[in-house]
């Protein structure tokens, strides 16, 4: 079960940087006036991306407890 284990912590780890990165994914861009179609046009891929992280976090959680349960 160590191996479950393990899997769980890399799972969590990794979707918390692509929850991060997808957070950070409209921050690159510089808005000088109030209209801004690059952040617009990059929203929702950061949703997604932020959605994913969270989603392979969570799975990552089910591995770690379903092995700390066996």
């Amino acid at each position: 079960m160590k191996t479950l284990s393990t899997v769980g912590i890399i799972l969590i780890v990794g979707g918390l940087l692509l929850a991060i990165y997808g957070y950070e994914l409209c921050a690159n861009f510089i808005c000088l006036g109030s209209h801004c179609p690059s952040c617009e046009t990059a929203e929702p891929i950061s949703r997604l991306t932020i959605y994913i992280g969270i989603a392979v976090m969570l799975g990552g959680v089910g591995f770690l407890v379903y092995s700390w349960r066996k």
